[in-house]
């Protein structure tokens, strides 16, 4: 930068401040995003422990009020009473593991807007970066189009193009 003035030198300095501000700010942001989703999941998980409790103290009503029901009518022991309450047993179990893959679900989708978010932030990061050199006063789209406008870069092509005709 010889020869550059001190108002150039100022912008560049801010332009770069200011990309590295807005980087810094992504990743906090992400941070953010993170912690509030951890935050739902534990919401949800200790939901799911409430209905799981829930369920099992309705269980343990309804079999309590089969007990005593039988045992009124003077069959605490018969099939019907044991399988009555067979039955309550069952539907517990199908109730938790359906609790259960809710909650390992409710995982699942946590990681993966965890991993969202994360690419998010990287993506945001080099976009970033790719800004800063023109954000510099440098044109890669220029540099690339001198390059590639070269005859030595034409030249090197030329061999390749009969490659295509022969292949065909």
């Amino acid at each position: 930068m010889a020869g550059a003035d001190p108002f150039s030198i100022a912008l560049l300095s801010i332009t770069a401040a200011t990309t590295v501000a807005g980087v810094q700010q992504q990743r906090r942001a992400t941070a953010e995003s993170r912690s509030a989703r951890r935050a739902q999941q534990r919401q949800a998980s200790l939901q799911n422990a409430r209905q799981r409790a829930e369920a099992i103290a309705a269980e343990r009503r309804q079999r309590a009020a089969v007990i005593a029901q039988t045992e009124a009518a003077g069959a605490s022991g018969s099939s019907s009473a044991v399988g009555a309450i067979g039955s309550l047993r069952s539907n517990l179990a199908g109730n938790l593991s359906f609790a259960n893959q809710i909650e390992q679900l409710e995982n699942q989708k946590q990681a993966h807007l965890n991993a969202a978010g994360a690419a998010q932030s990287r993506a945001a990061t080099f976009g970033a970066l790719a800004q800063l050199p023109g954000q510099m006063g440098f044109d890669p789209g220029a540099l690339m189009r001198q390059a590639f406008s070269q005859p030595q870069a034409q030249a090197g092509m030329g061999m390749y193009s009969g490659m295509m005709n022969s292949f065909a």
